[in-house]
């Protein structure tokens, strides 16, 4: 019976069927814990209750689990919920090589380059003695760019001690009966064909069927019933290459009739051997077609870190793992002549399940760093692995077993060792890794605040306040703990979740603290522009804040965007784009933590281009709340209002915080539906009797519905505030139903710069 979409599996929610085989029904589904989709294998019901196909099922998951190599489908879990037994996989975007091939013949360079990739991935199961024995095109998955995936184990033959279900439990070994035809037809080896006992070699027959298949466009053994097929698999060779209408290198013709010769012993030895040559003929190719081959320049050494995964037994360690891979980013960040890609580039493929050469070519880097953290008590074992994007194998490993307080020896131990691998020197001799706290227990709380800060939304950020409060408790010379207060504080004052006296308090407190402890840390300056920028109304503090900053560290993200999204507000448009366009420069997929570009063409009227830029980041991420915010303001003021309402009510599903519950009702109004604005503003009422709610949202609205002297009214408590959201009155279009009035200009000339 289909699962429906909604139901679960264990931890995992089901989304759709993804297809059914005679092996089992295949959902994709997601995975809460990690934050990431998956497909999910479920045993049919006849299956489930035959004792040895449920052992054999088991068995098989384990086995590929093991093999952890990039052209065979990952294997993450294996376990029954009540009497279903599943498998959960890793969700592959693309389609199968039987798919392909019924589109169009790949050319005879495209189809070598797809079967270095299965041989590849033959070569590494055949290593840990498990022998395929269903090789066919529909069994081939090919991903973006043709790299492959080895799919469905199902009849997989296992030689070798299978990993028991326990690190330290016996293994058992696992030889399959040899006495059964088994697989597809057209694509057996003769020894299948007769019943025989099969091993690696049977898979490279089955190789040359595919290969063979996708040079010529017909199959090597095809006739009108089973029966004669398997007959010409044992008496007959298919044609090589007269008749074929393909052209191809002889070398290649070769290759083939020596992989389905009829005789096991006459194959290639072993289908590493047959992906060396397989390259050959490829690089003997592309030789013969270089006229006058140029020397290739030296590409310069680049790597991602992605976040580390967090392999505690409470699967608590979220916090921990980013911060691991955000302190390893600076750090490397360090090394001349190395290209690294930053935090929030590397940090978009979090939980995604994507191959590691899709997120390399997507990043545009050579070598991907990732690793995992098992963390209990005081105890860490972190591992970490630096892995060549091009063909997925490790260049570096390393494991390690220490107390917490070790962390920053071990974040300097690997930086070290990739400076070492990739061959680029440090810039100069000092450590990579300069903490700014000894205290373990003070950083842990800290990496917890930033987790909660990155959030960027009110509960989120308020834990972030819990937390960074905490760390200046245990540490309080910890300046970077104080830059984090600083700047929750201010995005709590911002978005008018806390009142602007207690967040200009809370965060000038903070800000000042951190100077004082360290005035050439870049982030003690960020916070302290960003506070001068929108709570002190100082736009001369402001610039000389973020020059300081960005003197300290040319290559600082967030001095560059958090000072373009400033001058935007002050409407210094021509300063603002340069900022922001040297931010992009830094980290042109940084967009994605939301859209800095878009706040400063939405401020300027262009809003078609506003739009725009917002939609790269909703692509990736369609619940990022400012790109919701700008694309739904920018909407509405090109008269899309369906669209408007649309992406705003969206926000307000995302989060309960009344910045967005405010520009949503000034959608409504400038929509002409009267009486959804008036229940957001009856809402917001409401709520101000409990919490907070800045006057300003109110005077969007009213001034959206075309009650200007209502709007006046809270505007004029806005300004008794001094609420950071009123800097912008001159370059922000939510106060657009108010310019006509003679009043504006008297108000805007209230904000000294």
């Amino acid at each position: 019976m289909e699962l429906p979409p909604g139901s679960r599996i264990d931890r995992y929610t089901i989304r759709a069927l993804a297809g059914k085989g005679g092996m089992g029904e295949v959902y994709r589904a997601h995975d809460p814990r990690l934050g990431r989709q998956v497909a999910i294998k479920v045993l049919p019901e006849s299956l489930a209750r035959d004792a040895d196909a449920l052992a054999r099922f088991e068995r098989e998951a384990r086995a590929i689990a093991a093999l952890s190599h990039p052209n065979i489908l990952a294997i993450y879990d294996v376990g029954r919920d009540g009497d279903t037994p599943f498998a959960v996989m890793e969700l592959l975007e693309g389609q199968t090589l039987r798919a392909r091939l019924l589109e169009s013949q790949p050319s005879w360079r495209k189809a070598v380059e797809i079967a270095i990739g299965i041989a590849d991935g033959l070569a590494a199961a055949h290593s840990k003695g498990v022998v395929h024995r269903d090789l066919k095109p529909e069994n081939v998955f090919l991903l973006a760019g043709d790299r492959v995936k080895i799919l469905d184990f199902g009849l997989a033959r296992f030689d070798a001690p299978v990993p028991a279900a326990e690190d330290d439990a016996p293994t058992e070994t696992v030889h399959t009966d040899t006495d059964t035809v088994r697989g597809t037809v057209p694509y057996m080896s003769p020894e299948q064909v007769r019943g025989a006992a099969v091993g690696a070699a049977s898979d490279i027959f089955s190789f040359g069927s595919v290969l063979y298949e996708m040079t010529t466009g017909e199959r090597a053994f095809s006739r009108e019933t089973p029966a004669e097929t398997m007959v010409a698999i044992l008496k007959e060779d298919p044609p090589m290459p007269a008749g074929t209408g393909r052209s191809a290198p002889q070398s290649l013709w070769d290759l083939l009739h020596h992989c389905l010769e009829k005789s096991p012993d006459a194959r290639f030895v072993s289908a590493g051997d047959l992906a060396f040559t397989l390259r050959t003929i490829a690089r003997d190719a592309s030789a013969q077609s270089l006229s006058a081959p140029a020397p290739a320049a030296k590409p310069t050494p680049s790597v991602a870190v992605l976040p580390f995964l967090d392999m505690s037994p409470e699967k608590d360690q979220e916090y921990f793992c980013d911060g691991l891979a955000e302190e390893l980013i600076g750090a490397l960040a360090k090394l001349e002549g190395l290209q690294v890609a930053s935090r929030t580039a590397a940090f978009r493929f979090q939980g995604k399940g994507q191959d590691l050469h899709a997120i390399g070519e997507a990043l545009k880097v050579e070598t991907i760093l990732e690793g995992s953290v098992r963390k209990a008590a005081s105890r860490l074992r972190i591992t970490a692995q630096l892995v060549k994007v091009r063909d997925g194998y490790p260049l570096w490993s390393e494991k390690y077993d220490r107390e917490l307080s070790d962390v920053f020896a071990i974040q300097e131990e690997i930086a070290r060792s990739i400076a070492a691998t990739l061959k680029v020197r440090l810039l100069g001799e000092d450590a990579l890794v300069a903490p700014h706290t000894r205290n373990a227990e003070a950083y842990n709380l800290y990496l917890k605040g930033r987790f909660f800060w990155n959030k960027r939304y009110q509960v989120g950020v308020e834990k972030g306040v819990e937390y960074f409060r905490r760390a200046v408790e245990a540490d309080s010379d910890y300046a970077l703990a104080y830059t984090g207060l600083a700047d929750s504080y201010t995005i709590l004052g911002f978005y008018g979740n806390v009142a602007p006296e207690e967040a200009r308090r809370e965060a000038r407190a903070a800000a000042t603290r951190a100077l004082a402890l360290d005035d050439r840390l870049p982030e003690s300056h960020v916070s302290a522009g960003f506070l001068a920028a929108w709570f002190d109304w100082n736009l001369e503090e402001t610039d000389r804040e973020f020059r300081r900053a960005i003197e300290l560290n040319p290559r600082h993200y967030w001095a560059h965007s958090w000072y373009g999204i400033a001058l935007a507000g002050w409407g210094r448009h021509t300063d603002s784009e340069r900022e922001v366009l040297e931010a992009r420069a830094i980290d042109p997929l940084a967009m994605t933590n939301g859209p800095p570009m878009g706040f400063l063409y939405q401020s300027a009227g262009r809003f078609d281009d506003a739009i725009a830029d917002c939609h790269k980041t909703l692509d990736l991420d369609p619940d990022q709340l400012l790109a919701l915010w700008i694309s739904g303001i920018s909407y509405s003021h090109l008269g899309r209002h369906e669209e408007a309402i649309a992406a705003l009510e969206r926000a307000t599903r995302v989060t309960r915080d009344t910045y967005y519950a405010g520009c949503l009702g000034y959608a409504y109004g400038r929509a002409g539906r009267e009486a959804d604005a008036r229940r957001i503003l009856d809402e917001l009422m409401a709520r101000s009797a409990a919490e907070y709610v800045a006057p300003v949202f109110f005077t969007w609205i009213h001034g959206a519905l075309g009650e200007i002297d209502r709007a006046y009214e809270f505007l004029e408590k806005a300004f008794a505030e001094r609420h950071p959201l009123v800097v912008p009155l001159r370059a922000w279009k939510v106060y657009d139903g108010l310019r006509g009035d003679p009043r504006f200009s008297e108000y805007a000339a209230r904000i000294r710069p």
